[in-house]
């Protein structure tokens, strides 16, 4: 072969390269193969959940619940209990609430449309149906493309609502994050985790109090809200649950690892330190206890958390009576009705704001978050009990 020859080999085999590389997707995703495997979970917190989730589904149509964050955060606790049992109706009501959607057109324009992708992942995995995959292409997209982003780089939670005022809200940690934290998991793709990762440091670095451990609820104008050391459970929730799945899946040598460890770390220890020590419930502002009242979603976030950080090997087994206490506080918050358990206790929508403003904010039954996170803690403790993973 002569030289002509050689550049003309190496010319074709470049852009061969180039090719295999387009049709396969970014660099280091993983050709997608079913995979639908469950378990076969059974005991007393997996009858409560399917309980619960039963007397959901006999009452709330799929094709009638939202593409929002409230539904998803439902949708993922109903998912988790087809995961952890097997039964096929949870699936399939998880199934035809997205392909719903899916067909009849979804909006993607700030943070709190984005959790439905946790789901399209997971489905994706199951079944490689690619219409699963798009909405994953989607929320990328909208996420690098379309939100508007801070000076600091953090994507804003109104989106393309507020694109001339662009914010950080802790809640948008878990609303995108978790779908990105999935389809890397799924798909093999770096570039999914890079975001998140990135996004994590962004938002610590502003919002994470260095004495308490605990975030603040936003960034804006330049500055954190509240001024106040004031935390709000549910959005340090939100925190910790998405921070533990991430850490779930990252390999140890993760060259991020270490430094989501020392967001991790701080933040699951100040958990641990404002549990309320008489219903194990803990307080809608986080370090206010007895001025204000326990709230059942942040709770089961939290015991969720703690959970699969212990399954997962994440955190040590000292947790576990901060757990269980924990699991017993949410117990406390189940009362019977004829059609079911219903779930009690959960604060509902809340912005960022003061002291006095999270005081406020009024507590119902029966709101779709709270039954999420409470199914998604007793799965969890479930398999805590099994010996976890």
């Amino acid at each position: 072969m002569n030289l002509i020859q050689y550049v003309r080999c190496f010319m074709l085999l470049s852009l061969l390269l180039i090719a295999s590389m387009g049709c396969g997707g970014s660099e280091g995703a993983s050709p997608c193969k079913p995979d639908d495997s469950t378990q076969s979970l059974e005991g007393e917190y997996i009858s409560i959940a399917s309980s619960i989730a039963d007397r959901w589904i006999s009452m709330n149509p799929s094709t009638q619940m939202a593409w929002n964050w409230g539904d998803s955060v439902l949708m993922l606790g109903i998912m988790k209990l087809y995961e952890y049992s097997g039964k096929p109706q949870y699936r399939e009501y998880v199934e035809n609430w997205i392909n719903y959607h899916i067909n009849e057109g979804y909006e993607l324009n700030m943070s709190d449309k984005c959790p439905p992708g946790i789901l399209a992942a997971d489905l994706y995995q199951r079944t490689c149906d690619e219409k699963y995959k798009k909405v994953i292409d989607d929320i990328y997209f909208y996420l690098t493309k379309e939100a508007p982003k801070t000076p600091e780089g953090g994507i804003s939670h109104l989106g393309t609502f507020a694109p001339d005022y662009p914010q950080l809200w802790i809640d948008s940690l878990f609303m995108f994050g978790m779908p990105m934290i999935r389809a890397g998991t799924i798909t093999g793709d770096q570039k999914y985790f890079d975001l998140i990762i990135g996004q994590f440091k962004i938002f610590a670095d502003l919002l994470q109090d260095p004495e308490t451990g605990l975030f603040r609820h936003a960034w804006r104008d330049g500055s954190v809200v509240p001024t106040d050391p004031v935390f709000w459970a549910r959005g340090n929730g939100w925190v910790l649950a998405s921070l533990t799945e991430l850490l779930s899946v990252l390999p140890e040598n993760h060259r991020d690892r270490q430094a989501l460890k020392g967001i991790y770390d701080p933040l699951v220890e100040a958990i641990k330190t404002w549990q309320d020590s008489e219903n194990g419930l803990w307080f809608t502002v986080l370090n206010r206890p007895g001025e204000t009242y326990t709230e059942t979603s942040a709770s089961a976030l939290f015991v969720y958390s703690m959970l699969k950080g212990m399954n997962e090997g994440i955190i040590g087994q000292v947790f576990t009576a901060y757990a269980v206490n924990g699991i017993e506080g949410i117990r406390g918050r189940i009362i019977d009705s004829p059609n079911g358990p219903i779930v009690t206790g959960t604060s509902k929508g809340t912005n960022p704001g003061n002291f006095d403003y999270y005081n406020k904010i009024g507590i119902e039954d029966d709101i779709n978050y709270g039954v999420g996170s409470v199914i998604l803690a007793f799965t969890e403790y479930q398999l805590f009990l099994e010996g976890g993973h």
